[in-house]
């Protein structure tokens, strides 16, 4: 007889934090709070085997299911990152760091602070416990992050009571295009078979995502930039964000010469700090040049090493969490918004999203 054993997780399902300032800041939201939701964590395994989970890895502590009373909480949602990984992975912390590195006020080595993020996302530590031996990986057939329809229509609303320069269903569809920047990721921190998988549910073929690049932070219009003195004189160069990997291979072009003018103010739902034009009294970055610099194979930024429905799905699949049977297993989840995707926008701003989340028992026995 087949017996299907559920271990369920209450979790949470966040709506995205509403910016309590005017500034179109993809990487940090500065927010006012907002309703948060709840929905469900589901860890499924098929067959006649038991698979139990806790919070702690206590004796007497494992059971089928946990309340949402003894998780942990997220009052909101703010975009954060994954970039400078490597600054936690290689020291095996047995939590995973976000990093902000938004901050407009960069010191004269164009270096932007980095800052760890204390908030904004959502971070549960389980163990799980079978009785038998196994690998478990994730059932993208039952994953699903999708948008609130109910919660973004109420939304859209009531942006359009505020400005009918959209309408209705041009709102909602804003609001809806948040899910394309969720991220899930899951952390096993043995020190022995330490690993660290990023799931990207709307991962399309071939798309990458990149952990640096040019900003309008401040939000006038343009990218920002820093200043130095060379030689007595005040020299302003563009900023890169993010994680470069060699800051000396960067090549800029000489200032056009052409004034500042002032730009139309931007409607803040369609704040964009991806998207900005140059000073002409800056030295501009130009990435086609850099690129032509580095050697085969190299790049500008660190890239986001993240992993698609589809490679799970595959017979290639890299996500497998061994676990022994009678021990307790450890795992950290999370969920965040990825600040470096492009659709990481302030028009995603206010929008409410629905997960459920599903393990099963991978093909094979424990690597």
């Amino acid at each position: 007889m087949t017996i299907k054993r559920r271990v369920i997780l209450s979790c949470i399902v966040g709506s995205v934090a509403l910016s309590a300032l005017s500034l179109s800041i993809t990487l940090a939201w500065y927010a006012s709070s907002d309703r948060v939701n709840v929905g469900v964590f589901e860890v499924q395994i098929n067959g006649n085997h038991n698979l139990l989970i806790s919070t702690v890895n206590e004796a007497g502590t494992f059971k089928e299911s946990l309340e949402k009373e003894e998780l942990n909480g997220v009052d909101l949602f703010v975009p954060v990152s994954t970039m400078y990984k490597h600054t936690w992975m290689d020291e095996k912390s047995d939590t995973p760091l976000f990093y902000d590195t938004s901050f407009y006020n960069v010191p004269s080595s164009g270096v932007p602070q980095i800052r760890k993020a204390e908030r904004g996302f959502y971070q549960q530590k389980i163990y799980l416990l079978s009785d038998f031996s196994y690998n478990i990986t994730l059932d993208v057939e039952e994953t699903k992050f999708s948008f609130d329809e109910a919660a973004n229509q109420k939304r859209a609303e009531q942006l359009h009571k505020e400005n009918n320069s959209l309408s209705v269903e041009e709102y909602k569809a804003y609001l809806d295009d948040l899910v394309k920047c969720i991220r899930l990721s899951i952390l096993v921190p043995d020190q022995e078979g330490y690993k660290y998988f990023i799931i990207d549910p709307y991962k399309e073929e071939n798309q990458v995502t990149n952990y640096g690049g040019r900003l309008d932070n401040d939000n006038d219009g343009y990218y920002d930039t820093y200043e130095y003195l060379d030689q007595g004189q005040i020299v302003e160069k563009e900023t890169v964000y993010g994680e470069v990997l060699d800051r000396s291979k960067l090549v800029y072009d000489d200032p056009t010469g052409e004034p500042v003018v002032d730009l139309d103010e931007v409607d803040h739902f369609h704040g964009n700090s991806f998207k900005g034009i140059s000073k002409g009294s800056a030295y501009t970055f130009n990435e086609e040049k850099t690129k032509e610099k580095l050697e085969e194979g190299e790049t500008i930024y660190a890239v986001e090493e993240s992993l698609s429905f589809a490679d799970i799905n595959s017979a290639r699949n890299e996500l497998l969490i061994p676990c022994i049977a009678g021990v307790p297993k450890e795992i950290v989840v999370s969920i965040y918004l990825e600040g470096w995707d492009l659709d990481c926008v302030n028009a995603t701003m206010g929008a409410s999203f629905v997960d459920n989340i599903c393990f099963k028992l991978a093909k094979g026995g424990v690597n």
